[in-house]
């Protein structure tokens, strides 16, 4: 077996090693401090979905993008998450006022 092999498979091991972490430390983190540790957590992971996917799409599509296109993009998008979770969302809609935080 080859390194480049042996390291696929150590990648992948790992990968499904953190995935599993993950899954079982939710219990933990949805029990902390009442829970609003784990709504914060929801709400930063909220705000940042959307750039990181329209980077994805922008990276799977566009065969010529080039890095300065992405990083417009991705700053243009989270720019208008914003805007957009500031203005609208979370100021008047959250009564626990927890995106104002990250606002």
């Amino acid at each position: 077996m080859g390194f480049f092999v042996v390291f696929d498979v150590l990648c992948r091991i790992m990968v499904a090693i953190m995935t599993g972490i993950g899954i079982l430390w939710i219990p933990v983190v949805q029990n902390v401090q009442g829970g609003q540790l784990f709504l914060y957590i929801q709400a930063v992971s909220a705000y940042f979905s959307p750039p990181i996917a329209a980077l994805y799409l922008i990276a799977i599509l566009w065969t010529k993008a080039t890095e300065k296109v992405c990083c417009n993009a991705f700053l243009s998008t989270l720019q208008r998450v914003s805007t957009h979770t500031a203005n609208n969302q979370c100021l008047e809609n959250n009564p626990n006022k927890i995106c104002a935080l990250i606002v």
